[in-house]
């Protein structure tokens, strides 16, 4: 059955950058100290999307912004403490399915970022330093056709040393990642992955970071309620599915 008819919302559109900057919220598709600025465009995109990615913790701040302009999203994980330790391997498995297999499809995926340290720059370590890092090891280990694009951090390039942490990758953490590349549409693709980073005040306070996920869940789709999730499951389970519970077994008709 299609999504719209087990209660799915139909896709929206992607928000534009001239909505975030006026709220002040900047697009990168270069990182800070390397001529970053808005993303633009390019031919045949359409074709394959945009989506919206929530980096925990400090991204929640984006989402009354999201709910606003009615952009649907979902999250991710790249720790700033992951990156300053050089934890190569944590920064990879906590990306998450959902970004992963977008990427492989060539999805445009923007990652919502607050940082606390440079209120000038606002980007914080998770998306100028794990970023960077995740669109060249991503364009290695699928295997990309070309050589990615020379990883620049504050002016240094350091794809030497990208590339030796991508050789010491614990051989599972490389084969959950290669297993994404059975998605990818094409090999001669770039990883398009951007930045969407503004200055935070919050930072450290879970509780306002929950709070903000909690009250903006529905807004995105990803929360089912009352009839809409009764009449979901329902259509679910006539399209020849079986509900398993875990407590009792299969629920099996009597």
């Amino acid at each position: 059955c299609s999504p719209q008819r087990i209660g799915f919302p139909p896709p929206r559109a992607a928000v534009s950058t001239a909505g975030l900057t006026s709220l002040g919220i900047s697009p990168t598709g270069a990182w800070p100290g390397e001529g970053g600025g808005q993303v633009g465009g390019k031919e045949g995109d359409e074709a394959v999307g945009s989506a919206h990615f929530i980096n925990l913790s400090n991204g929640a701040e984006s989402l009354p912004l999201l709910h606003k302009l009615s952009v649907p999203y979902s999250y991710t994980r790249i720790q700033s403490s992951h990156c300053e330790s050089q934890n190569f391997e944590g920064i990879l498995t906590n990306l998450g399915p959902t970004l992963l297999i977008h990427l492989a499809m060539g999805t445009t995926c923007y990652i919502h970022d607050f940082g606390s340290r440079n209120k000038k720059r606002k980007a914080p370590r998770a998306v100028w330093y794990g970023v960077t890092f995740v669109k060249y090891a991503l364009h290695k280990l699928w295997d990309l056709e070309g050589e990615p694009a020379t990883p620049m951090l504050r002016g240094h390039n350091v794809s030497g040393e990208f590339d030796r942490a991508i050789m010491r990758l614990d051989k599972g953490v490389k084969k959950q990642v290669r297993y994404y590349a059975n998605y990818l549409r094409t090999r001669n693709d770039r990883i398009k992955l951007y930045g969407i980073v503004g200055s935070t005040d919050i930072d450290g306070r879970r509780d306002l970071h929950a709070a903000l996920v909690h009250d903006h869940a529905a807004s995105a789709g990803l929360l089912l309620s009352g009839k809409q999730a009764d009449s979901a499951l329902e259509a679910v389970v006539e399209s020849g599915m079986t509900l398993f519970d875990t407590d009792v077994g299969f629920v099996l008709d009597e």
